[in-house]
């Protein structure tokens, strides 16, 4: 769309009338002239009066405060004159010249020595120049390049092609098949390799072997050998003529065909009567009968961008709900969402752009600023069905938190998550993953649920160890449709970085990629094919693997720089870029060279999709079967389907009895106490208790007043009956009942040990004397007095918690069903009673509440 507006050139005093515009007088009396470019671009630049805007008639409408570009689209004020086309036209940068920003505006960006300045927009790395692909916008860093250094004509000496990209040459007849067709392992050029490997093992040689080939098969499948050695036309057999030098071309079984029953067509043979089917058709095992061949268990289901459903003697292509199928009856394509967008942060602030006009337009605006200063946006996640937005929020000293906005409100939801690196969220059981690293203490996986309320660390990394002190889980993934979550280890010293997968309940931890690997960098997930991509900044790919069958792909290394974060839709890989400060996309099955679809003004973060098809909505949370008092994730049954499991929170443990018991403060000092562990911000609680749901089952918010006035904690004062964190536990468990720390307990002990050794010395003295033997055996008979007693009302308010219920029957989704043959084997063994950490897991998360107290009743 196309900005039509009229407007009066007003007469200048002072300003040229080819090039300027006349303000008037303004700030300080001062007399002003502006660009002529800058009239009627919806934003007032005469201060005073406006007259630069007074005049004009739009035709299409931007909001106040926006700048309307001449091509249709509109953009926040700060991108005018920032130095880089946020228009794609180049209206945000015309007339932006220091003269008249005056300093108001941020001049024009200056390129450092290492670095090349496009003719319109931002500044590039020297290597992006003539590097095969358009970096910027104009595309002039890829002109006057020579064949010595674009990458269109040649890979480096260490290097070979395949596919359009350039990968190690070590990789090349190594045994696994790196190209998608498959050439860096054909049989021509790997062969001498292999030669030299069999003179080792004494082993024929590639031309011995041909040579027994040529015996055994002398003649082509479309001829027939006759005794002597010779080769003649399959045709000629049983015609009645005898073409073989012996005649055993016409053999006694010629004719059998006439009573050999084949249910297609049969071809008359010497040998006897050979039965053959239509295209689409294979012979069954009695060599007669012709049966329907299932296209879809062999390259059809790579054909069809979806799911392959089987015809007889065909197959079609189908698509998913929000899909739509392409003219070519193979690809799908997501159904048009007015709504839909990209996201992507950069320092401190969330931007965003429509997914419909990604191949036309570069425009974008502010979805979220953070205030804070000094803070970055490392990581973001989309819930469309709550649109909100979870943003991943760290300073310089790694202090995290995890941030939630709906409708542009941004709020604290998770505190102390330091070293937060990556967000995942699962749409079907509603909770939030996050990876840690360096410096936290708590390097690992962890979940919350979406209110904030309780988290828990499922995977934890090695900290303790000077090896692994700098260990980073980055780039994080989750599957709720398979159970399953991705993630990378980078281990810091030594060991080499692998790519890991486990159940979403922590559980099953093993390396999913721990071959090849460099400095792997960021994940993403196609849901539809089960496919995960990532990519790697050393080597500088991008690759993806299939989760079920292992097998390993590279999608390209062309204009792959320094990836961050990775996000996969409708057959589009995107990814943000720090080398180049810009977003790419390239198209994966097209083999097409990436293109820049924004180039930024500084290092872009985390990446994000919103789109009503991006997440499959159609499968029933198995979280709603059971009931659990803290946290419900998503593991893999003992039958491979998906099930609710109920978890532990940080700072609570597992009791056969009663579940999952707040620990004693003795315990939680052995875990190195609750401070820096993840729990709901301050801001949050207060938000809840002002709700009137801050505190459960009728407990009431006690507010912690600091010095300066402010609000520093909230904690729950429960109503007898009730216990936890927030009064979500149902118990007797009083303060006095149940109470025991470590000197009472050793007091006990004390006190065992002291009357066994009393009634063993009372023995051996009864022995010898028999007035100590009846004092002895009177006191036996007495029954030791309970330390407590409760009555019999409160015995029967112990209450089970409803959290042993631990696991549901499971769903699986036959859209996203797994075949049995891709299936990787789970480890063995029965399923816990209870869902908790391992012994090597530090619990962590939330400030503790009152100790329980045990009683202690003895006989």
């Amino acid at each position: 769309m196309v900005i039509i507006v009229q407007f009066i050139v007003h007469a200048s005093r002072g300003c040229r009338n080819e090039t300027e515009f006349d303000c008037g007088y303004d700030e300080g009396n001062v007399h002003k002239c502006i660009p002529i470019e800058w009239m009627c671009d919806n934003l007032v630049d005469c201060r005073l009066n406006a007259r630069d805007e007074s005049s004009c008639r739009y035709i299409h409408y931007c909001p106040r405060d926006t700048l309307a570009c001449r091509n249709g689209e509109c953009l926040d004020a700060i991108f005018k004159c920032n130095g880089f086309d946020d228009c794609g036209d180049g209206t945000d940068e015309r007339g932006c010249t220091e003269f008249y920003l005056n300093g108001h505006i941020s001049a024009p960006v200056r390129c450092p020595p290492n670095q090349f300045r496009c003719n319109r927009g931002p500044c590039i790395t020297d290597y992006a120049k003539c590097d095969g692909m358009k970096d910027c916008p104009e595309g002039d860093d890829e002109e006057n390049c020579g064949p010595t250094t674009n990458v269109t004509m040649s890979c480096s000496e260490n290097q070979f092609m395949c596919d359009n990209s350039c990968l190690p040459l070590q990789w090349k007849c190594d045994g696994q098949k790196d190209c998608d067709d498959g050439t860096d392992e054909i049989e021509e050029e790997c062969g001498l390799l292999h030669e030299e490997e069999d003179e080792l093992l004494n082993l024929p040689t590639r031309e011995e072997y041909h040579q027994i080939s040529l015996r055994n098969s002398f003649c082509s499948p479309s001829e027939y050998l006759c005794e002597p050695g010779k080769c003649i036309p399959r045709e000629k057999l049983c015609d009645n003529h005898k073409d073989c030098p012996n005649g055993d071309d016409e053999g006694h079984r010629c004719g059998e065909c006439a009573s050999y029953g084949c249910s297609y067509s049969c071809v008359d043979n010497p040998d006897g009567a050979q039965c053959l089917c239509a295209e689409g058709e294979e012979l069954a095992g009695d060599g007669r009968t012709c049966t329907d061949v299932n296209e879809c268990d062999t390259h059809a289901a790579e054909v069809c961008s979806h799911k392959c459903v089987n015809t007889h003697g065909s197959f079609r292509c189908e698509c998913f709900d929000g899909f739509d199928l392409s003219s070519d009856a193979r690809s799908c394509r997501a159904k048009p969402d007015p709504y839909s967008s990209i996201l992507f942060s950069l320092g401190s602030e969330v931007r965003h752009m429509p997914l419909s006009s990604l191949g036309s337009t570069t425009s974008y605006g502010i979805y979220q600023h953070n205030d804070q200063m000094g803070t970055i946006v490392r990581s973001i996640v989309f819930a469309r069905s709550s649109n909100q937005l979870l943003m991943a929020v760290s300073n310089a000293d790694h202090e995290g938190h995890i941030h939630s906005s709906v409708n542009g409100l941004q709020k604290c939801l998770i505190g102390d998550v330091n070293g937060i690196a990556n967000l995942a969220f699962d749409w079907i059981a509603q909770n939030i993953y996050y990876t840690s690293q360096h410096p936290s203490n708590a390097t690992g996986v962890g979940v919350c649920s979406l209110n904030g309320r309780f988290c828990s660390l499922l995977v934890k990394g090695i900290v303790n160890n000077e090896y692994y002190r700098r260990q980073a889980y980055r780039g994080l993934v989750v599957n709720p449709l398979r159970g399953m979550m991705y993630w990378i280890d980078i281990p810091g010293s030594f060991d080499s970085p692998k790519i890991m997968t486990a159940d979403m309940s922590g559980n099953n931890v093993r390396a999913l990629v721990s071959t090849k690997l460099e400095h792997p960098q960021g994940l993403a997930m196609d849901y539809i094919k089960q496919r995960l991509y990532f990519a790697d900044i050393e080597l500088r790919l991008i690759e993806r693997v299939d989760v079920n069958s292992l097998e390993r792909v590279t999608i390209t290394s062309r204009g792959v720089h320094h990836p961050y974060e990775l996000a996969f839709f409708d057959d589009y890989i995107y990814w943000t870029d720090w080398s180049t400060e810009a977003l790419v996309a390239t198209r994966v099955n097209e083999q097409e060279t990436p293109h820049v679809v924004h180039s930024l003004e500084q290092m872009p973060y985390g990446i994000a999709v919103n789109h009503s098809a991006y997440w499959n909505m159609t499968m029933r949370n198995p979280c709603e079967d059971i009931q659990c008092d803290h946290l419900c994730v998503l593991s893999v049954g003992v039958k491979g389907d998906v099930v609710g499991r109920c978890m532990c929170p940080n700072l609570y443990k597992n009791s056969e009895e009663y579940g999952c018991i707040p620990m004693n403060s003795t315990e939680i000092q052995q875990l190195g106490g609750a401070r820096n562990v993840p729990s709901l911000c301050t801001t949050m609680m207060v938000e809840y208790c002002e709700k009137g749901i801050g505190c459960m089952n009728g407990g009431t918010c006690v507010k912690q007043i600091n010095s300066h006035g402010h609000v520093e904690a909230i904690s729950c004062n429960c109503v007898n009956g009730f216990n936890g964190q927030y009064c979500e536990l149902g118990s007797a468990w009083t303060d006095d009942e149940l109470e025991i720390d470590d000197s009472s307990f050793l007091s006990i002990l004390f006190l065992l040990v002291l009357l066994i050794l009393i009634a063993i010395s009372a023995y051996l003295a009864s022995e010898k004397c028999p007035v100590v033997r009846r004092g002895v055996d009177s006191l036996l008979a007495m029954r030791l007095v309970r330390l407590i007693n409760p009555s019999e009302e409160d015995t029967e308010r112990i209450i089970k918690p409803k959290s042993m219920v631990y696991e549901s029957d499971g769903f699986s989704n036959p859209s996203y069903e797994v075949p049995e043959k891709d299936k990787i084997p789970l480890s063995s063994g029965a399923a816990p009673t209870y869902n908790t950490l391992p012994e090597h897991h530090n619990a962590s998360l939330h400030r503790t509440p009152e100790p329980p107290r045990f009683s202690i009743d003895t006989p």
